[in-house]
C-alpha cells in the first residue's frame, strides 16, 4: 500500500485521517490531502482541436455513433455551450429537419438519398464523421462571425 500511495503522491497520514476519521469538519484536513497544481481547464477551441486531429485518441473504433455519444457527453458537461444553437444552424443552412437532433441532421445532410442500412460500412462511418467535422468547422466559423464557404452537400 504504502508503493502505491507514493505513485499517488499521497501521505499515509491521508489514509490514516480518513480512515480514522475525525467527523465531518474538513476545516481540520491534513495537508497531505493537499493536492498538487491542477492542470487548467482546457478550452473548448482546444478540445476541439484535440478532437478532430486525433478522435480514436478520445473514442476508440471511430463510428459514426461512437463520436456524436462523445461529443454529446462533451457538449453536456459542459452545459450545452459547445453545440447550442447547432441545430437551428443545420435546419436553416441546410434544410435538415429542424424537429430532428443534431446527430440526426448531421445524417440527413451526409445521406440525402436516405440513412444507410445497418451495419454501416467502415466507408459509411468515415464519410458522415468527416462530414460532420466539416460542418462543425462550419458552425464554429459561423459562430465566429466569419464568412466562411459552406462544406458541399453530399
Amino acid at each position: 500500500m504504502t508503493v502505491l500511495l507514493t505513485a499517488l503522491g499521497v501521505s499515509p497520514d491521508a489514509v490514516l485521517y480518513s480512515t480514522v476519521g475525525m467527523g465531518t469538519d474538513l476545516s481540520q484536513v491534513p495537508a497531505a490531502w493537499g493536492r498538487r497544481r491542477v492542470r487548467p481547464a482546457e478550452s473548448h477551441q482546444r478540445f476541439w482541436e484535440n478532437f478532430s486531429k486525433r478522435t480514436g485518441m478520445f473514442v476508440g473504433r471511430v463510428t459514426y455513433e461512437g463520436v456524436t455519444a462523445y461529443l454529446d457527453g462533451y457538449d453536456h458537461a459542459c452545459g450545452g455551450v459547445l453545440l447550442k444553437g447547432l441545430e437551428q444552424w443545420l435546419a436553416d443552412t441546410y434544410q435538415a429537419g429542424e424537429n430532428l437532433i443534431w446527430s440526426a441532421q448531421v445524417v440527413q445532410v451526409v445521406f440525402p438519398e436516405g440513412r444507410p442500412a445497418h451495419p454501416w460500412s467502415e466507408d459509411e462511418h468515415r464519410q458522415a464523421v468527416d462530414r460532420l467535422f466539416a460542418l462543425l468547422e462550419g458552425y464554429f466559423e459561423h459562430l465566429a462571425g466569419r464568412h466562411c464557404t459552406m462544406p458541399e452537400t453530399g
